[in-house]
């Protein structure tokens, strides 16, 4: 009997040696610190790999403030870039289907890039015009019209009309001739502004014909002989040529005289004509006898 029971202990012993010698120790749990700097690659590698993915411009993009910032970094005007060209966010990828979004006329291939600016270097240099100055003048004498005035000396007069006179300039380096027309005229009564008005929209109306692309401003009133007048400026290219012209009527009535005046000239001389001669010839102009 205590044989059995010796033997039944041993055999439970072993059992539970054995079953110590199967059980493995639990490894410890690796800690790994990642660099905040790598966590998005690290746990969402779909995220780093998204935002490395070509992406389309925004609609709501401020390109003014884009072209402020390549002219800070170029050096250049932002003024000066056109707002009329396009650009896309990945050129490389510009046949993908990425639509042309309205931008400063640069093509800007990568961040930091030099801007080329394409307009106007491919337009011609315009023909730079001859320097004009009036620095002498002649007392004209309108007699049918009983007026007189100042205007550039040695230009050639006609008075072949009773209500008309005309100077033309004879300058011939100038396709178009610039001319001073002055009309009078009798008049029941002095015009009001409104009458004044109509009379030089009239004068223009007339003289459209003559032109293409015809424009005018809109009238103003301003002084002449000391009265209220109206004034009205029109340009335009005089039909088969290339001559653009300025031009400028004004109207105003004295004791019962309706008084016209027409300056037209090159477009490029218009400041030298309102500055030399119709500012001469409002502060000379004078009734005679």
């Amino acid at each position: 009997m205590m044989k059995k029971t010796a033997l039944i202990l041993t055999v439970c012993v072993l059992a539970l040696g054995l079953a110590a010698c199967a059980k493995k120790p639990e490894a410890e749990t690796a800690v790994v610190t990642v660099p905040e700097r790598f966590e998005t690659a690290v746990a969402a590698p779909e995220a780093a790999e998204a935002a490395s993915a070509p992406t389309d411009v925004p609609e709501d993009i401020n390109w003014d403030d884009y072209a402020d910032a390549i002219a800070a970094e170029e050096g250049i005007d932002a003024a000066s870039v056109e707002e009329t060209g396009t650009v896309t966010s990945d050129p490389i990828h510009a046949d993908a289907g990425v639509s042309p979004t309205s931008v400063p006329e640069v093509i800007v291939v990568y961040p930091g890039a030099t801007p080329v600016v394409i307009d106007p270097v491919d337009k011609p240099t315009p023909t730079p015009v001859p320097e004009m100055k009036f620095s002498e003048y002649s007392t004209y004498d309108a007699t049918k019209l009983r007026l007189s005035f100042e205007a550039p000396k040695g230009w050639e007069s006609d008075d072949s009309l009773s209500d008309t006179y005309v100077l033309i300039n004879p300058d011939t380096r100038f396709p178009y001739q610039a001319q001073l027309i002055v009309t009078a005229r009798a008049v029941s009564t002095d015009y009001s502004t409104n009458d004044l008005k109509k009379e030089v929209l009239a004068v223009v109306d007339n003289l459209k014909p003559e032109f293409t692309s015809f424009s005018k401003t809109n009238t103003a009133t301003r002084t002449l002989f000391d009265k209220n007048g109206v004034y009205i400026d029109f340009d335009g290219y005089v039909k088969g040529t290339e001559n653009r012209v300025w031009g400028r009527v004004h109207a105003v009535t004295v004791n019962k005289t309706l008084v016209v005046l027409r300056i037209t000239a090159p477009y490029e001389y218009s400041r030298t004509y309102k500055d030399g001669v119709y500012s001469r010839f409002r502060k000379t102009v004078k009734f005679t006898k």
